[in-house]
């Protein structure tokens, strides 16, 4: 497993695509650490500004940051991988070879699972990092309508804050899997993904997380929760690979 696990990274790595999307991150990542150190300022939501600090500064990294994971990079690599090699006959050449059909797809779940989780991380410790050196020092802080936090207690805020943001991405990563399978090519499948992304506010208010998933997070994250998706993320995550994988096994990549 391990080795087709490798394979797969090799062909992420392959892609000129990938190449740009990740390198491109890191350059943003970069642009928007100058941007919070200038105005030192970010929002909770359009009605709530908030100064930054030592303490409370990676969430507000992440929620700069959100727009561009969400509707851009997470769904690209997800329709670039399964979709895309599709299409060049990259995953004919991966299937001809004797391996288990679902390993392959476990393979490209982990490694999806992983780029995601690694995002998350350098994102989370940049924050961090960024607030210790280069934000107003601070003993305490506090989040959205939380009680004051100490440096302890504001890691707990930020860790919970960045796994609900993963959970957000592999909801939209399993949603892009679902619509690469689904759609004839990789144009449409990203097509497919946004307008569930925007529509979704239309059929359920409570698939804003989708649309407005870091401003939904501090939502969640409140003494007295002003909204609740995580359920209903986890319902997607299962659903969307639930039918990726009955696709999968039963599609004729090799023709």
């Amino acid at each position: 497993m391990i080795r087709i696990i490798q394979s797969e990274w090799q062909r992420m790595w392959a892609r000129k695509k990938t190449k740009v999307l990740l390198f491109g991150y890191l350059g943003l990542l970069l642009l928007v650490c100058w941007f919070l150190s200038v105005f030192r300022i970010s929002f909770y939501d359009p009605a709530h500004d908030v100064p930054l600090n030592s303490l409370n500064t990676a969430p507000f990294l992440y929620r700069e940051l959100s727009f561009f994971l969400v509707f851009i990079l997470v769904p690209l690599l997800a329709v670039d991988s399964f979709n895309g090699e599709a299409r060049s006959g990259a995953l004919r050449m991966a299937l001809i070879r004797p391996l288990s059909r679902w390993k392959v797809l476990m393979a490209k779940w982990a490694l999806q699972g992983m780029v995601m989780t690694g995002l998350m991380t350098v994102t989370m410790w940049t924050g961090i990092l960024f607030g210790m050196w280069m934000m107003p020092e601070v003993d305490t802080t506090t989040f959205y309508k939380t009680e004051v936090l100490g440096p302890l207690g504001a890691m707990g805020y930020i860790l919970r804050y960045y796994s609900l943001g993963l959970l957000i991405l592999m909801t939209v990563s399993g949603v892009a899997q679902w619509f690469s399978l689904w759609m004839p090519n990789a144009v449409f499948s990203y097509g497919g993904v946004i307008a569930f992304l925007i529509g979704g506010i239309y059929i359920s208010p409570r698939m804003e997380f989708l649309l407005g998933g870091s401003d939904s997070i501090f939502k969640q994250l409140a003494p007295s929760p002003e909204t609740d998706f995580i359920g209903l993320a986890l319902g997607f995550v299962i659903i969307s690979l639930t039918f990726s994988f009955l696709v999968w096994t039963r599609r004729d990549f090799k023709s």
